[in-house]
């Protein structure tokens, strides 16, 4: 009879086993994919970060040409405003 008995309970002990590595694997499965999820999120959000970092450059750089024409047309009116102040007198 005890054999029988010890026989059941390593069998239980085995099953209870095998059940907590399923579950263990289950998880680590689950994890996993978490993590692919998170990885793709992280890498959209960098992508979309660039892409902004590229367009606020371009509109930097839009403007300090803006800028520098502008400067150069009021430094041209302004000779040309003293260029006929010079000829009046």
């Amino acid at each position: 009879m005890t054999l029988k008995k010890d026989k059941e309970e390593y069998q239980k002990v085995v099953r209870d086993y095998q059940d907590r590595e399923a579950l263990n694997a289950h998880r680590t499965q689950e994890l996993s994919n978490q993590e692919q999820v998170l990885a793709v999120k992280l890498e959209d959000k960098l992508k979309e970060l660039q892409n902004e970092r590229d367009n606020l450059r371009s509109e930097q750089e839009r403007m300090t040409q803006v800028r520098a024409a502008y400067n150069a047309d009021k430094r041209a009116l302004v000779e040309r405003v003293q260029e006929l102040e010079s000829a009046l007198r």
